[in-house]
């Protein structure tokens, strides 16, 4: 077990490895598969790995891959990999790696035994080809009984940006950590499982430029922790602010609300700290340069952002943390981490336009102007995880923690009933604003 800070260099112990000057003619004729894999996004130079037809994994990773090009120079290495003949070789799609190519005469065996896309992660395409030339000398049903027991998938207890805690053990003592899962190992035998690891993402969240990376780390030395993050959007006037603090009231203990941070000034009865953090906008936009937001934007010349800092500082405590923001800060918040996300709609046009009315703080123009950002809104529904119609405070409240419980932690869905009621919100909209601007 080790600690890394800095870059990932990636290690499979369980492939063979290679020299350049091992990559012959003589071994390249028992190859029936061989892929490019990308350099890590975080350091490594990447490799080529390549599977005999005795099921043997092959892998080449040296100093020669440095600083090249993965896909086109990587090529001029291995003018052996050059002789590819279209007819012998078919070009694989929807795998882990940067090009693969597979002979002919086990394409479709291996592309049958293929994981889907979502166990790609703990599955590589590799084991999925070594399955494959298994079974292509296999003669009874008992032998192919035991080669699909042998690689059969197993999914890892934790999966990738789960937050966790663990104990690294340097050999002289155990620390316990707090981290985000980074990637996944699982190592075999012979084929069979024989432990799985883990690469985990530790950092200091009063300084989010410090991170380090705790390396193989055993599944029997983690637990998840209850902590998770939820983005909650929806029209002005749905009743988000209401379903929220139902959420607050019901689990005092289970929920807290990340507090924005705006360069507005505050309002009659508003608290720095639990209504917003005010900030000048110096101070703003000095923030922003040291990548202190998790999302920001500007409406009316004014700043609002969420703070990384407010967000992990509950979120490590094993909260809940509610983000209650719009579409365009879900997709900055999707574009840097896995996230569930919430988006409700009132159960008609006429109730979103009664609830806003009501309001009794809007003017004419001022519903104009959020019916408008409605519409908006709507183009962007499909980019969530979850759509509810808040036709009660309570049920959509009890929804919203059901998708905090481990089993619908990744649920998603938008049936045809939400989705008919969000285009008809759409068309009332339309026609409302389209008809006040006849009169």
């Amino acid at each position: 077990m080790q600690n890394n800070c800095g870059g990932i260099g990636m290690k499979f112990e369980d492939r063979i490895q290679l020299k350049l000057s091992d990559l012959t003619e003589e071994l390249f004729e028992k190859i029936v598969a061989y892929g490019f894999c990308a350099p890590s996004g975080m350091g490594g130079p990447g490799c080529v790995i390549m599977i005999a037809e005795d099921g043997r994994s092959y892998q080449f990773y040296g100093p020669e891959l440095n600083n090249l090009n993965y896909h086109r120079e990587w090529a001029s290495l291995f003018p052996v990999l050059n002789q590819c003949d279209a007819r012998q070789w078919k070009l694989a799609e929807n795998v882990s790696c940067t090009k693969l190519l597979v002979r002919n005469y086990i394409y479709e065996l291996f592309m049958e035994n293929l994981p889907t896309p979502e166990k790609m992660i703990y599955y590589r395409w590799e084991d999925s080809c070594i399955k494959a030339t298994l079974l292509l000398h296999v003669r009874t049903e008992d032998e192919i009984e035991k080669i699909n027991w042998r690689y059969e998938l197993r999914t890892p207890l934790f999966e990738k940006d789960d937050l966790v805690e663990f104990y690294f053990d340097n050999g002289k003592k155990k620390t316990k950590c707090k981290g985000v899962i980074a990637e996944t190992d699982i190592y075999r035998i012979h084929g069979k499982i024989e432990t799985t690891e883990y690469d985990i993402l530790a950092e200091d969240y009063e300084n989010y430029r410090k991170k380090c990376l705790y390396k193989h780390i055993d599944e029997n030395h983690i637990k998840a922790t209850p902590g998770k993050l939820l983005i909650v959007s929806g029209f002005s006037g749905v009743g988000k602010g209401t379903v929220i603090q139902q959420l607050l009231t019901e689990y005092p203990e289970k929920y807290v609300v990340s507090v924005s941070a705006t360069t507005r000034k505050p309002r009659k009865g508003e608290v720095d700290g639990k209504s917003y953090y005010f900030k000048k906008r110096e101070e703003f936009e000095d923030l922003i340069n040291k990548n202190e937001f998790l999302e920001f934007a500007e409406y009316a010349g004014e700043y609002y952002g969420t703070l990384k800092k407010d967000v992990y500082k509950n979120y490590f405590k094993g909260k809940n943390v509610i983000i209650e923001i719009d579409s365009q800060g879900a997709r900055q918040i999707r574009e840097k981490q896995k996230i569930q996300s919430v988006f409700l709609i009132p159960p008609s046009f006429e109730e979103l336009l009664h609830r806003l009315k009501n309001r009794g703080t809007e003017s004419k123009e001022s519903i104009h102007r959020r019916l408008k950002q409605a519409l908006d809104e709507i183009e962007h529904i499909e980019e969530y995880g979850v759509l509810l119609v808040n036709d009660s405070v309570e049920g959509t409240a009890f929804v919203i923690d059901a998708l905090f419980h481990p089993v619908l932690k990744n649920a998603s869905g938008m049936n045809e009933r939400e989705l008919k009621i969000a285009r008809e919100i759409r068309e009332g909209i339309i026609k409302y604003l389209s008809d006040e601007e006849d009169e």
